[in-house]
């Protein structure tokens, strides 16, 4: 059953969830369409499976393009424009307000993030912020000026520092290079639909031993606790280590196989089957002249299904709408 919450902090023990009315700061920026319907602000209960997504706006959805770059070390990131024009049609047709911003740097990132964080987003659902650019050995990317860490992007949104986003999705698409190695692939031998003996024994599924201290909850309290780093996700384009590719005119495999993907599946499956199908699109679909090969890596701390259902408004005019990534 889908519940009214509000949110608390207390520091020892993660982030309490209380049943409450949200009070409506009315803080909310950009395009956003303010229908002006004052019914009260739902969320996701306690036992849901999935994440309540009909509040009255998708959320916002951020766009970080870098192209260019100040110092000369760093190549200009030709056909980056295609991903980012690509994302802002998939994300718009997902329902979110989009913004994109273009070789910023690191202060302007750090200051819109902030900005973002400070908002009130009881009226969304999630929120989502993808960067596109030039990665480097221990996580960091490249702005403009400067690095940053990815850390940056996605820390002033957890459920501590960013209350109205407590307890809802909120997702990281990082396209970059995460390293200077190669991903020089191995050739899978298609077998007989008749050969399905496997050798490997089954995982026995033993239990981590977490000790005497702790206990399984089983009541039913007014409000529930979540920690603080909850519904979060964080999807890279390749493994740790590994570079990404980046086709100049076409746009990077792991972003142009994000968009078909959403675009294609994004209301019919939930985002960690979708994330699935894009893994395999870039494993299977895509390698270089050499025979490169990239492996995109998901590290989701979600804890319920996320579905992309069209929001009210756009049922009549997008239910039968078919797009493609050209």
């Amino acid at each position: 059953m889908w519940k009214r919450t509000n949110f608390a902090l207390n520091t020892s023990i993660g982030f309490q969830v209380m049943e409450d009315e949200w009070s409506d700061g009315g803080n909310s920026t950009d395009d956003s369409d303010d229908s002006g319907d004052n019914d009260p602000i739902e969320c996701t209960g306690k036992h849901d499976q999935e994440y309540f997504m009909r509040n009255p706006r998708r959320g916002k959805g951020l766009i970080f393009n870098f192209v260019e770059f100040d110092k000369e070390m760093y190549n200009t990131r030709n056909g980056s424009n295609k991903d980012a024009d690509s994302l802002k049609r998939t994300l718009k047709f997902l329902g979110f307000e989009v913004k994109t911003y273009t070789n910023l740097t690191v202060a302007a990132v750090k200051k819109v993030i902030e900005m973002v964080s400070k908002e009130d987003h009881s009226e969304a659902d999630c929120i989502c912020i993808c960067v596109m650019t030039h990665g480097h050995e221990g996580g960091k990317l490249s702005a403009r000026d400067e690095l940053f860490e990815v850390s940056d992007l996605w820390m002033p949104f957890t459920a501590d520092r960013c209350p109205s986003l407590a307890g809802k999705p909120k997702l990281f698409f990082v396209q970059a290079c995460r390293g200077n190695r190669h991903d020089a692939g191995s050739t899978v031998e298609d077998l007989p639909e008749d050969v399905i003996d496997c050798k490997t024994p089954a995982c026995r599924g033993n239990k981590h031993d977490a000790g005497s201290n702790v206990e399984e909850c089983t009541e039913d309290f007014t409000g529930y606790r979540i920690p603080v780093y909850s519904d979060i996700l964080l999807a890279y384009s390749s493994v740790h280590g590994f570079s990404s590719i980046r086709d100049v005119k076409k746009g990077t495999w792991f972003m142009q196989s994000l968009c078909q993907e959403l675009l294609e599946n994004g209301r019919k499956h939930h985002l960690l089957t979708i994330l699935t199908f894009v893994c395999k699109r870039v494993a299977i679909d895509f390698q270089t002249f050499t025979g490169e090969k990239q492996m995109p890596t998901v590290v989701s701390m979600l804890t319920r299904l996320l579905y992309f259902r069209p929001l009210e408004d756009e049922c009549s005019n997008n239910s039968d709408e078919e797009l493609q990534i050209t």
